[in-house]
């Protein structure tokens, strides 16, 4: 991680827009069919929850390093 808060935003960005990419092309690579409402609200959710479990640690880590002493 870059000690440089704009190096880390950018780092995590690049990071979701990898898990991001990677996610549609396995999708595109396995046929998926056209999500209904239901099916995208699903999807949705675990992607979430998946890039969140991903990201979070990288975020508190960047944050706590860039901490004001109190």
């Amino acid at each position: 991680m870059p000690s440089s808060l704009w190096g880390g935003a950018l780092t995590i960005g690049l990071a979701g827009l990898l898990f991001g990419s990677v996610a549609v092309l396995v999708m595109q690579m396995l046929g998926a069919p056209p999500f209904g409402g239901q099916a995208y609200a699903m999807f949705k959710g675990v992607y979430g929850a998946l890039v969140t479990l991903a990201l979070q640690p990288v975020m508190v880590f960047a944050a706590l390093r860039h901490r004001i002493p109190v």
